[in-house]
């Protein structure tokens, strides 16, 4: 009696490693894009600070060193050195749901260079991400 042999069985065997195949495939893919989508939302993110602090580096040098006016456009009451803290959507926070911190301060040095220091670090292992530094001369009859 001779044996017929089904080729069904070699069927699913080779649809089984097709799935597997693709199901691998889908899950790397999905992978790669969260952390490029994660990656895509950082840069957008540093972008956004990118130009605050330039903006605050060219008030600060247009007004001969007025601390004062980049506080005011940073939305900030305080006319010295101060620190914000921004949350995941680059909203003003307080340190507790910070993700970065914005430094800004100010040097005056004995020569009428006035400097402007500003940082974005991030909160949880503090790595300064952005740093400016822009200094100005100011003439000693100019009042601050």
């Amino acid at each position: 009696m001779k044996f017929i042999r089904s080729k069904n069985a070699l069927f699913l065997i080779e649809l089984i490693i097709t799935i597997f195949f693709f199901s691998i495939s889908s899950a790397l893919c999905i992978q790669i894009f969260v952390k490029m989508h994660d990656l895509s939302q950082r840069t957008i993110s540093l972008n956004h600070f990118m130009i605050k602090m330039e903006n605050c580096a060219e008030i600060f040098t247009s007004t001969k060193g007025n601390l004062e006016l980049v506080s005011n456009y940073l939305g900030v009451q305080e006319t010295s050195s101060f620190i914000l803290y921004y949350d995941k959507n680059n909203s003003i926070c307080d340190s507790t749901k910070a993700i970065y911190s914005f430094h800004c301060s100010i040097n005056l040095e004995s020569n009428n260079i006035k400097t402007l220091i500003l940082k974005l670090i991030k909160v949880y292992d503090n790595e300064e991400l952005l740093i400016i530094e822009q200094a100005i001369y100011v003439p000693p009859n100019i009042e601050d």
